[in-house]
């Protein structure tokens, strides 16, 4: 479950950048900027979560649900480090302030990816 939601929301952030390359910046009123916002806000925390989830298998359930907690947190706090590390980028305000979404969105979707084919590969 968390590598296809990891896929499915980092694809998500990757489409809301094109998206917003395409139509020259952020629209608020736009939908497909939005659902993709929304799918990728919704699905790569609960994918991470259900990585420390299942990375703590074999723990008991109170240690487990602090592996969630923690991914989460991780999540958040890695897209924190990256808007401030890329907000030095030229460009645009817009396109510093995404360029975080893009790269965690390629990161999560990589990361899927290549654990979809490693489950194919066994």
């Amino acid at each position: 479950m968390s590598v296809a939601l990891g896929l499915v929301g980092g694809l998500a952030w990757v489409g809301k950048f094109l998206v917003m390359v395409a139509q020259d910046g952020p629209d608020p009123d736009s939908v497909p900027e939005n659902v993709a916002f929304f799918l990728g806000l919704l699905a790569l925390p609960v994918a991470a979560g259900a990585l420390g989830w299942h990375l703590a298998h074999r723990r008991p359930v109170g240690l487990r649900v602090l592996a969630v907690v923690g991914a989460v947190l991780a999540l958040v706090g890695l897209l924190g480090l990256l808007q401030l590390a890329l907000g030095a980028l030229p460009g645009d305000a817009w396109q510093q302030e995404e360029a975080a979404f893009l790269v965690l969105g390629c990161a999560a979707a990589l990361a899927a990816l290549g654990a979809l084919l490693r489950r194919r590969a066994t």
